[in-house]
């Protein structure tokens, strides 16, 4: 055993240490400074408000990774290492917990996927994936001895997110087939161990084109890889020149990072890239919390670049930036006290017509449970028609 797991690790190295020639690279120049004011109705359609509702046995404490499939919300809670599903209006159906670390349990959960009818859960603490059903019932392990955070089953492939850990050679991806382990998108040395970074979107499965995405952190670049077999595509590097933040920056401590991004007006990544069916939304922090939407037809070129959203579809304030996404909406998570105190800091005073579905009508109706401490969607449904 001992030396065929030494005979193992050797194939796995000698794997990593091929050299990437990938040439396949579109690069996006970006002036941050030309982004012009909009509005909501520019981008969005409609916005729905989905309150999340646990029992008090089970509460969730921190929304991590959050995923819509067959009608329903998968939410990862980051403290717990629970795996939540609600109806699609937010209603609890169950709760999947981490048992422990027998057989069929997961102690800790790295990233899940849905796929088909099952739910697979990435635990490399305990080096496997456990698929269960929709129901929270076992159907098997798979065995994985990579330490990684995020991963994508392919049908003949698994993908897996290195980040910048340099002990598989120096690749922020890694892709596994009968073939053997093939490593993608190099980085360069400086990089080597500055973060071991858990995405909270991890590889984006585009529901409209046969790809799949990952928004790298601490990069302004976006990997493109070929659902059909794993192969890396395109990547997509956005340069937002004297916006951009040098290597040595990333190297410090996270607050050092965020304070010099503020001060000096800095793009340190990018906070989201989500796929639509007619275009793309990358959005950009740049400095302490201004945003940019940059909107890129399929092509990957801009077609659109705003800032300062004014919400003129119901004039509630959003602050951040949207957390995940659906087919089609940007979806934010906010939690249901900061709602609540937005929505009393717009509106007291103000005459409102409440209906069962606008935004008033929603805090009328869920007016108790907004002032505990919980969570709660908004979805911004994207106005598809906007590149034509």
């Amino acid at each position: 055993m001992k030396h065929s797991l030494i005979y193992l690790i050797l194939i796995f190295l000698l794997a990593c240490q091929e050299k990437s020639n990938f040439e396949n690279i579109s690069v996006l120049q970006i002036d941050l400074d030309t982004s012009k004011n909009g509005k909501f109705s520019d981008l969005f359609d409609d916005i729905e408000y989905i309150l999340l509702v646990t029992p008090e046995d089970f509460p969730l404490v921190e929304p991590h990774n959050i995923k819509f499939s067959d009608k329903r919300i998968f939410v990862r809670d980051w403290a717990t290492n629970q795996l939540f599903i609600f109806d699609e209006k937010g209603r609890f159906e169950r709760v999947i917990k981490a048992m422990g670390k027998g057989p069929g349990e997961y102690f800790q959960m790295n990233d899940f996927q849905i796929k088909g009818e099952s739910i697979y859960i990435l635990d490399f603490f305990l080096n496997k994936i456990i698929q269960f059903d929709f129901s929270g019932s076992f159907i098997q392990e798979i065995r994985h001895d990579l330490d990684n955070n995020n991963f994508y089953l392919g049908s003949e492939y698994k993908l897996f997110f290195n980040s910048y850990n340099i002990d598989h050679g120096r690749f922020n991806f890694l892709r596994e087939n009968e073939e053997g382990l093939k490593g993608f998108v190099s980085f360069e040395k400086d990089k080597e161990n500055i973060v071991n970074f858990n995405s909270h979107t991890g590889f984006i499965e585009d529901p409209h084109n046969p790809f799949i995405y990952f928004n790298i952190p601490y990069s302004t670049e976006v990997a493109v890889f070929n659902k059909k077999n794993g192969n890396l595509s395109r990547i997509i590097q956005f340069d937002f020149g004297k916006h951009n933040t040098e290597t040595r920056v990333l190297k410090e401590r996270s607050t050092t990072i965020q304070e010099i991004q503020s001060q000096r007006n800095l793009v340190v990544d990018l906070a989201a890239f989500f796929p639509f069916k007619n275009h793309y939304i990358t959005i950009v922090k740049q400095g302490a919390a201004k945003m940019h939407y940059l909107l890129l037809d399929q092509t990957f070129q801009k077609i659109g670049q705003f800032q300062h959203l004014e919400n003129d579809l119901d004039q509630m304030k959003f602050e951040g930036y949207p957390w995940t996404f659906s087919e089609n909406e940007l979806v934010y998570s906010i939690s249901t006290t900061s709602f609540y105190n937005d929505y009393v800091n717009t509106f007291s005073g103000k005459n409102v017509q409440v209906s069962s579905n606008n935004v008033h009508g929603f805090f009328d109706k869920s007016k108790e449970k907004l002032m505990d401490d919980s969570h709660m969607l908004i979805k911004l449904r994207v106005n598809n028609s906007f590149p034509n």
